[in-house]
């Protein structure tokens, strides 16, 4: 079974329901600051980035704020619902998704 298949079956949603809520918990991001990690990956302002298999978006919206105006970011999944949930996190955050880039998947 395809990863893509499981993740449609009622028990996939469930457990991708709860890996999320671990995965956005308070407490890993007190822990694992995306931020830091980002900085001392070289991340910096204006830059280009491709983020492969962003899942809850935790690296995502700390990377689109790191980059600013003048960056871009690029973050793909390979889970539709992955997409969907980032590309919703974006829009709450109010970063700019260009119209033809929308949150979706491929």
């Amino acid at each position: 079974m395809k990863t893509e298949d499981l993740a449609n079956t009622r028990l996939g949603k469930f457990v991708l329901r709860v890996l999320g809520a671990i995965m956005e918990s308070r407490l890993r991001y007190r822990f694992f600051a995306p931020e830091k990690a980002l900085e001392d990956a070289g991340i910096r302002p204006g830059q280009a980035v491709l983020e492969i298999g962003c899942g809850t978006g935790f690296f995502t919206i700390p990377a689109a704020r790191l980059l600013g105006r003048h960056g871009s970011l690029v973050a793909v999944d390979r889970l539709p619902v992955s997409v969907e949930a980032v590309g919703a996190k974006a829009q709450a955050a109010g970063l700019r998704i260009p119209a033809n880039s929308a949150a979706r998947s491929a």
